[in-house]
């Protein structure tokens, strides 16, 4: 019996160190071990569901680490995308509610029909200036003359519209009246405007003789144009004239002073 036990104690293979250190409860629960340089090491269990975690994903706190950063980062962005949405929203409302102070009426409307009625509040501003500015004439900064036919009426005369632009003087519109007479043109309507210092005179004039043809109707043109020119020639000589004797008086003045200095 001896013999017996003794060979079966030595048929029993004797537990090595890396069986004693597999055992499960060696381990605690929900771990499982791996072999890192030669020693066992143990590793949590994955839930259900889930895939075997590396090494890597366990030093990085798990395998779904990576998973909420980007879920993170997807929802800031959803939330800057928002925010910024409604920051365009309300820009958009504080100009359509401007439009709508600008705007004569004040009947509720929606955003559609308030951008037709600043559409067509518009045209109708654009269509009053170009009105305005047809029958007021503005002085320019240029000197400007104009002279052309503006048709007849039944009874055969033709009527001239003659402009003129220029610095304002005492004696221009004499002058403009006086070239008129000298041609033998009646004045049958005048606009004149004046802005810092310049002046702008618009004619309506007509022959007191009966103009038969296009030749006579030419010629008169070019002889209200060049009769003209000579008051706007003038008007520049009388300016430079009148600069000339500012400069000369401001001269006086300072050979006076030096004079009385020494």
């Amino acid at each position: 019996m001896m013999n017996g036990v003794y060979s079966g104690s030595r048929s029993r293979k004797r537990p090595s160190l890396a069986d004693h250190l597999y055992r499960p409860s060696n381990f605690g629960a929900g771990t499982f071990p791996y072999v890192y340089g030669g020693i066992f090491r143990p590793l949590p269990i994955p839930s259900s569901g889930a895939g075997v975690c590396t090494a890597g994903e366990v030093s990085n706190g798990g395998p779904n680490s990576h998973h909420d950063f980007l879920e993170a980062k997807a929802l800031a962005a959803s939330r800057n995308h928002s925010e910024a949405e409604r920051r365009r929203r309300e820009r958009i409302n504080e100009h359509l509610s401007t439009l709508k102070r600008l705007l004569p009426t004040t009947n509720k409307m929606d955003k559609a029909t308030l951008l037709a009625e600043v559409i067509h509040h518009v045209k109708e501003l654009k269509k009053r200036a170009a009105e305005v500015a047809k029958g007021g004439p503005i002085p320019t900064d240029c000197d400007e003359l104009s002279v052309e036919s503006d048709g007849g009426d039944e009874r055969g005369r033709t009527f001239i519209r003659a402009s003129v632009c220029c610095d304002d003087r005492p004696d221009l519109l004499v002058d403009l009246i006086r070239a008129f007479q000298n041609l033998r043109l009646k004045t049958i309507k005048a606009e004149i405007s004046s802005l810092g210092g310049r002046v702008k005179n618009v004619f309506l004039v007509t022959s007191e003789e009966e103009i038969n043809c296009d030749k006579d109707e030419t010629q008169s043109i070019n002889c209200v144009q060049e009769a003209l020119k000579e008051v706007l020639d003038r008007s520049a000589l009388s300016e430079f004239s009148s600069l000339r004797n500012s400069v000369s008086n401001k001269r006086q003045r300072i050979l006076l002073f030096d004079s009385c200095s020494s």
